[in-house]
Order: structure tokens, then sequence, then C-alpha cells
């Protein structure tokens, strides 16, 4: 698009809905079509990231005639969180020698080559006015997300042709590429550890249901267990009692108390986008399994109760800031709920515990339950990852529960529940360059990769290069041109985003074993060239 003089076509190297991430290279050509001659200043290409904070708040305002009423007034603010910009006509060749302030573009077509390096961190100004001001943030650089009554955050690529004319428009294109963050490996090693989530319930005066027998009974009553009656009605003895009615009391069986935990074990804190959650879910028991079998070593019904009910929710809290007011606006989302379940639990099944003893408050005996009663809590694409900007935040809370009956038809139901702090990831590697910058050690980094499957590691497609030092030269933001005769490129990366020192050669040597292991999997050594070239079309 662009206007009747020039028009202006973008073109992104994310084919195939890639999302980009941060340290990933967002290649691109222009083509700009002239179709009568133009005087320019510049033809510039920006990379930009806004966060934008939106939400309503009841106000009191003074009306015309002196009274006060509340009012819906809507809150917005800007946030700078990536940005980038270059100029790609005139080439620098033109530049160099040319003290001219405008320049003209004769008809026809002309195509340049630019580049950009997301960045890893963002850049927070706060933009309300439209000017850049003060960084007001240092954290990772959020993904592309937008939620109604909240905010959103979007990328940009945005070409001008800058016109020489005050007078006249400038012609503008852009694009919106998407994009997301990498699972920070330094965190994951750092933060993963096991954890348990534990609570008790006991279901009281519960009686043996089947009894065992050594020997064959002798009458049909050695059969029957008597159940104490239920308090709706004990009255009936009383009525019985006034007529004279003088039998022997009854007798019950003796009752007793059932207790257990139930257990949540997690592997880890953090939770990635379309997987399951790392845990398994077990009742444990102080008692063993002899305690709710019979003499025949059978179950003797003491120990059954019923799952009803079992659920696993994400609750996502939003903090968003716009012009000093503050809110907080949650967003559930459901990853399983099962109603109805009707799961038959049996204690008498009981199994030792490996763990008992190696850690707090856990109990010698375990039962666990299927994973197919959790297996398909999926984390849902429509949850944003985790992520922190000045003006949006959000953090989550796994929340687990659970329903019992002690009997089918039991009117009365005993609920337990968790609700814990988890960090949501993207599911998205980190990039060899990351790894190396945070000096991570080759064999722990492993292990976190192996975790991903191949389709995870995949890379955007690229362009050709075209190269035509005599006309200009698409832009490498962020990125010095180094002299060729000095140093390569990918040297010139490294130190430019590198917070530590070079590495010693082992090390070095170690790290680029780990990158030819995943070579396949990822373009861990990519190599961007910081000065390429724009063609005129004849």
């Amino acid at each position: 698009m662009g206007s009747g003089t020039v028009d202006i076509v973008i073109q992104l190297n994310n084919t195939d809905g890639y999302k980009y991430k941060p340290l990933d290279v967002i290649r691109g050509r222009v083509n700009l079509k002239v179709h009568k001659e133009i005087s320019v200043k510049e033809v510039t290409v920006k990379f930009a990231g806004i966060s934008r904070s939106e939400f309503q708040v009841n106000e009191r305002r003074r009306t015309a005639n002196g009274n006060t009423q509340n009012r819906k007034v809507t809150k917005t603010e800007f946030h700078t969180v990536a940005y980038d910009e270059g100029i790609i006509f005139p080439p620098p060749n033109v530049r160099n020698v040319s003290n001219s302030k405008e320049f003209t573009l004769t008809p026809g077509e002309y195509v340049y080559d630019f580049a950009f390096k997301i960045p890893l961190r963002n850049v927070c100004y706060l933009t309300n006015t439209g000017g850049r001001g003060v960084t007001h943030g240092d954290t990772r650089l959020p993904p592309s997300m937008g939620i109604t009554g909240i905010g959103n955050i979007n990328y940009q690529v945005r070409v001008t042709v800058k016109r020489a004319s005050w007078f006249k428009s400038n012609p503008q294109e852009h694009k919106n590429p998407m994009v997301t963050s990498f699972d920070p490996i330094d965190d994951i090693i750092s933060h993963t550890h096991p954890f348990f989530l534990r609570n008790s319930i006991v279901f009281s005066d519960k009686i043996h249901k089947r009894i065992a027998l050594t020997e064959k009974p002798t009458g049909p009553e050695s059969y029957e267990i008597p159940i104490k009656e239920s308090a709706r009605k004990k009255s009936s003895h009383f009525i019985k009692s006034l007529f004279g009615n003088k039998g022997p009391p009854p007798k019950f069986a003796q009752e007793y108390d059932v207790p257990f935990v139930f257990e949540v074990r997690c592997s880890t804190p953090f939770l990635r986008i379309g997987r399951v959650p790392q845990l398994k879910i077990f009742l444990t028991s102080k008692h063993g399994p002899e305690r709710y079998r019979g003499i025949d070593n059978q179950t003797s019904g003491l120990g059954q109760f019923i799952l009803e009910d079992f659920g696993i929710y994400l609750i996502g809290t939003y903090s968003v800031i716009a012009e000093g007011r503050s809110v907080q606006e949650q967003r559930i989302y459901r990853l399983n709920h099962k109603r109805d379940l009707s799961m038959e639990l049996d204690l008498a099944n009981l199994e030792p515990n490996p763990l008992h003893g190696t850690t707090a408050d856990s109990n010698p005996f375990q039962l666990e339950l299927p994973f197919s009663l959790y297996g398909d809590a999926v984390v849902l694409d429509v949850v944003k990852p985790t992520f922190d900007t000045c003006n949006i935040k959000v953090d989550y809370k796994l929340n687990i529960w659970a329903k019992f009956l002690e009997e089918k038809k039991s009117w009365g139901s005993k609920k337990l529940e968790f609700l814990t702090p988890v960090t949501v990831l993207t599911g998205v590697p980190a990039p060899q360059e990351y790894i190396q910058m945070m000096q991570i050690p080759p064999q722990l980094a492993q292990q976190v990769l192996e975790t991903y499957p191949p389709e995870a590691f995949r890379q955007p497609d690229d362009f050709t290069p075209l190269y035509d030092d005599t006309t200009a030269a698409p832009i490498s933001l962020n990125v010095e041109e180094p002299e060729p005769a000095k140093q390569n490129e990918k040297q010139n990366l490294t130190e430019q985003y590198s917070p530590a020192q070079h590495p010693e050669p082992a090390k070095q040597n170690e790290k680029q074993k780990l990158a030819e292991h995943y070579s396949q999997a990822q373009n861990a050594e990519e190599i961007l060239p910081t000065y390429g070239s724009a063609t005129k079309e004849q």
C-alpha cells in the first residue's frame, strides 16, 4: 500500500505463522514502486513494541449545574518495550558524501533488505504523550497479547517515506509480527524443585461392610452385619419403649475413623502452554492396607469411598496501571473439570510410599490416582505466559480440588482444594545464543532441552540477502557494522549482546558440542549479515 505516487510492500520472513522470540532476527524486504518522481528526505524502517493498558473506572465528576455524578472513564497508558530504527534510503555511500537534505526517487521499483535483532529485555518508556521518556522497567521482553478490559502488547515494523515537503503526507506501510517469549532456561534450572500439596480428610464412624470368617457360618444371621441406624430412626426405639417393648438393645458393629491425605506431587512450579502440568496425585495414609482388609486379605469395605468431582483450574491475575490508577482483573481458565465421576477408591489397595521419611509429613502408604483423571488438563493456547511490564503484569495460581463421598448415595460431601503460585511458560526452548550468554553448563542445558518436542526448535525461513554496495544496504539495527578485515559478523553480535566475558577455550568447546548436538533441531549458529544491499530493478 502507499499513495498514488509510491506503493510500499513489506515482506517478512515469518512464513507459516512463525512467532519471533527475543534474540531472533526479523529479516524483511521493502519494495518501493514509484509511479511519479518524488522528492524525499529519507526512507526509514522502524521496529517498535508498545504495551498499552486500558480499563474503565468510576469517577465522580461535577456537572455544569454544580451537582456531582458517577461516570465511567477510560484510563489508557502506553509504554514502549522495544524500539529501533534506521534509514534504508539514501544508501550509506550517498549519505557519507552528500550534505543534501533532499533526494529524488525517479519512477521505477526499488528493493531494500533490512534486519532487526529482537532485544532480550524491554526498554520501557512512558509514551502517552507520544515522546520517548524515562526508562520505567528492566524486565524480559513481553509477548504479543490482547485482552479486552486490560490492554494489549503489539509489535510493528513500519516503513515511512518522508517527503521533502511539510505540506504533503508521508506514505507509510506496516506489518505486525507476532512475538512470543522463550523459556528462561536459567530460571528453570535454578527454581525447578519438587513440592507437595497436602490436605487431610476423615470419614468418621465407618464400619466394615464385609467380614471374612475362618469357619462356615451355622445360620443365616451369621451373615448379617448390624448397621447403626440414622438419627432420623432413633425415635422408633423411644416409641416402642412406651408400649412395653423390653427387647434387648441392638448390637452394632465397631465403628472406625478412616483418615487419609489428598496429596498432589508437583515436579516443578513451571507450566508450559500446550502441555499437561507435571504432577501426580495420591491418597496417602498412616495406616497400612491390612487395616482395611479381612483375614482372607480381601477388602473389608471399611476404606471404600467415592471420588465424585475433580477439577484443575488456572487463575490469572492481571495488575494493570494507567494514568495513576490501578486495577486487578482475574481470568479463570478451566484445564480440567470432571463431574459425577463415581470413582470408587479403596484404601485396601494402599502400597508402600517410597518417599516416606524423605519429606516432612509424608505417610508410609500411598494409593496413586489414575493419570486419566487429569491427563487432559492441557494449558490452553489462550493462556498468556507470565510477563511483567510497567503497566501490565500477570501472575498465575494453580487451583486443584476434589470432592469425596462416603457412599454413592450420600448427601454430604467433603471437598479439598489447593491454590499454589506457578509460572506459565510458552514452551519455546531457549536459543543457543542465550544459553551461551548465561554460561549454562552443557549437561544441564541438554537435560532441559531434551524435554521439548522436535517441532519446538523451528526457525523462520530466511531471505537471500541482496548485495550491491554502490546503491544501498539493509540495516541490522542494534548491530554496528564491523570492518571485514578485523572481525567476522558473528563475533560482532556476540560482543554486542553478551553481558558476560568470553568463556575459556575449554568452555567454548563444550558449548560447541552442545550446539552440534542440537544443530538438526535449531539453527543455533545463525550468522546475521550486518550489511546487505538495496537494488533498483531496471
